[in-house]
Parts: structure tokens; C-alpha cells; sequence
């Protein structure tokens, strides 16, 4: 063999054939960013436009409600469970 070409060739060439190639360590936070977004932005095509409502209980135990209209981006806060109804609907009205 040519003494140049050496370098092309492993010194052991059973390192080659029985040990996989170690993997980055960052690769396990890339694929789970990847993953967070894909989820997110699959997410976000399927239910863009639905109204997204969270509840609030006070401490003496009431509950409240707290609402966000993505399609015209209208909010609402605190509100009674009658407040929350009369603003939803009038989304369709």
C-alpha cells in the first residue's frame, strides 16, 4: 500500500464495523425542539380560530372566567359565567 493513502484507512478496521457512530449530544434537544414546534403549529392550524377559555376560582370559591377570541382578537376577564355566555355568543350573532 502507498504510505500517502494511509491516512484514508482506519487503523483498526473492526472499530469500523462493530461500533456504531456515537450520536451528539445535542441531537436529543433538537429533536425535541423539533417535535415542540411540529405539536405547536399543528395545534395552532387545527384550532386557530376556536375561542379559548380558562377558568378562575376566587378565594371564596366563585368561579370566574377568563376568555380570548383569536379570530378578532377580543378578550374578556373576571367575568360571570352569564357575562361569559352573553360574550360568546355574540361572536355569532
Amino acid at each position: 500500500m502507498n504510505s500517502s493513502n494511509q491516512w484514508l484507512l482506519p487503523h483498526n478496521t473492526a472499530d469500523c464495523t462493530t461500533q456504531p457512530f456515537s450520536q451528539p449530544s445535542t441531537l436529543p434537544h433538537l429533536r425535541q425542539s423539533l417535535k415542540t414546534l411540529a405539536t405547536g403549529l399543528l395545534h395552532w392550524l387545527v384550532n386557530g380560530s376556536e375561542i379559548r377559555v380558562r377558568c378562575c376560582p376566587l378565594p371564596n370559591g366563585e368561579m370566574r372566567w377568563n376568555a380570548y377570541d383569536p379570530q378578532d382578537s377580543r378578550r374578556i376577564h373576571q367575568a360571570t359565567e352569564a357575562e361569559l355566555r352573553a360574550w360568546i355568543e355574540q361572536r355569532y350573532r
